[in-house]
């Protein structure tokens, strides 16, 4: 119960604050934030290896290899901090407590947590992309201008381009080569538009009162990829 809370609360979080983002990617998104190394290390924090009861399996137990990584303590606290959750979920003491509670916990301990998210957005053909990113929102196709070189006949050059839809700057990359600043720059201008960042917004969770479900928008799930 406490991962599928924790999805949950993390799913809407990052869709209503990033709704262009492609949903295999916001699936990722949710694993780095529900994943055992950010769980384990959250646990780690606040001292649950102290007040856990657990045993390790014992090496010469025939299961013991397919067990092996289940049986380690970070995998132990990663599956508290879940039942913590769970806990916190299902607990209707009060007015305060129950799902709200399970999700403030989310927010105040889980999504404050300052992680690189972009590295999910590993793409391999990026100018590609970005030319079919272009044809489906009407706009004119991509094209890449050396903005800036130095030590172009040295042991380290440094190029900097950038990738321009008519006549807007759409983003800017360096490398050590033309076609390395040329794939960054149009690497940059697909993450500029996927992870394009809504401030303000309502989760879905947050609708707890029959006035605020009239007047709720839903966010259109994004598009499919651009191909």
């Amino acid at each position: 119960l406490g991962k599928c809370a924790i999805e949950l609360y993390i799913t809407e979080y990052f869709h209503m604050k990033f709704p262009l983002l492609h949903t295999n990617y916001l699936e990722k998104i949710v694993n780095i934030y529900n994943g055992i190394g950010t769980l384990s290390t959250f646990g780690s924090e606040i001292g649950l290896k102290y007040v856990m009861r657990w045993s390790e399996v014992d090496e010469n137990n025939v299961l013991y290899e397919s067990r092996k990584i289940s049986n380690k303590i970070g995998y132990v606290m990663a599956q508290a901090v879940q039942a913590i959750v769970g806990a916190l979920y299902l607990d209707k003491a009060s007015s305060k407590t129950g799902p709200n509670s399970a999700r403030k916990f989310v927010q105040d301990y889980l999504l404050s947590r300052d992680l690189d998210i972009q590295q999910v957005y590993d793409v391999k053909t990026p100018k590609k992309d970005l030319s079919a990113l272009m044809r489906r929102l009407g706009r004119e196709p991509p094209i890449s201008r050396l903005l800036f070189e130095a030590g172009r006949l040295t042991k380290e050059p440094i190029f900097v381009i950038g990738v321009y839809s008519d006549t807007e700057k759409l983003a800017e990359g360096f490398g050590s080569n033309l076609k390395m600043a040329e794939f960054r720059a149009a690497k940059n201008a697909l993450v500029n538009y996927y992870f394009k960042e809504i401030k303000d917004f309502t989760l879905p969770s947050a609708i707890d009162t029959h006035q605020k479900q009239m007047s709720y928008i839903p966010t259109k799930v994004c598009d499919t990829p651009a191909s």
